[in-house]
């Protein structure tokens, strides 16, 4: 019903779709809002991370923020995520408008391909979405 955010989600999903692959991944400049959102999220997450995340996940994402790939303040490219993420696991990023098929996931993971949205959810809604978004993708 926010016919503002709708148009955003939309100019961010056909940045994704100008992307090709080999290709560098577009970067988006975020908006004051979407920051707010990540930054609201991303610490309410790291506090519940804590007490509910499995060791292996709270230790990769500690490295994240020590190496400053994701920080409470700033939306991460995807870009600077899949060359990181190449660096140390031989995994890339690939930028999609929305969700994708289970086959064509898991068909992406089999040639260690991550399929990534890069728009941020409602900011009425920082800890939930129906759908995928950079915050349940990253964080």
């Amino acid at each position: 019903s926010d016919a503002k955010y709708r148009a955003r989600r939309s100019e961010i999903a056909t940045i994704a779709l100008s992307f090709r692959h080999g290709g560098e991944i577009p970067r988006v400049e975020y908006t004051e809002v979407e920051v707010g959102t990540w930054r609201e999220a991303y610490e309410n997450l790291t506090e519940l991370h804590e007490s509910l995340a499995c060791e292996e996940y709270k230790t990769a994402f500690k490295r994240l923020a020590h190496d400053r790939v994701i920080k409470p303040d700033e939306i991460p490219q995807l870009q600077d995520l899949s060359d990181y993420l190449t660096e140390k696991t031989n995994f890339r990023l690939c930028p999609v408008a929305g969700l994708v098929a289970a086959r064509d996931f898991l068909a992406c993971l089999a040639f260690r391909v991550f399929p990534c949205t890069q728009y941020m959810r409602h900011h009425a809604a920082s800890m939930h979405s129906p759908e995928p978004d950079l915050i349940h993708e990253v964080l």
